[in-house]
């Protein structure tokens, strides 16, 4: 049989960093395709750069920041069902 348990508040914490750098990456993608949108570039290479930033860059950001945000539901509840264990 093996032992289980956790510190029930460093869960929590745990919980809540990811959500916050869940945030932290949703505000570092919406900053810079702001930032990107508001900027004076015309030509191929501007046009080839707001492309890749599109179809690369802004969906790993995207996907980070919801994976972020999942991760920290996924401590919340485990900390949640040892907390109802009795956290033994």
């Amino acid at each position: 049989m093996s032992n289980v348990g956790a510190s029930l508040e460093q869960l929590d914490a745990l919980a809540a960093e990811f959500r916050r750098q869940g945030g932290t990456a949703a505000s570092l993608r919406t900053a810079v395709s702001a930032r990107l949108g508001e900027t004076e570039w015309i030509g191929a290479s501007a046009q080839a750069f707001r492309d890749r930033w599109a179809a690369e860059y802004e969906p790993v950001l995207r996907r980070l920041e919801t994976e972020l945000g999942e991760l920290g539901t996924y401590v919340a509840a485990k900390r949640d069902q040892l907390d109802a264990a009795g956290n033994r």
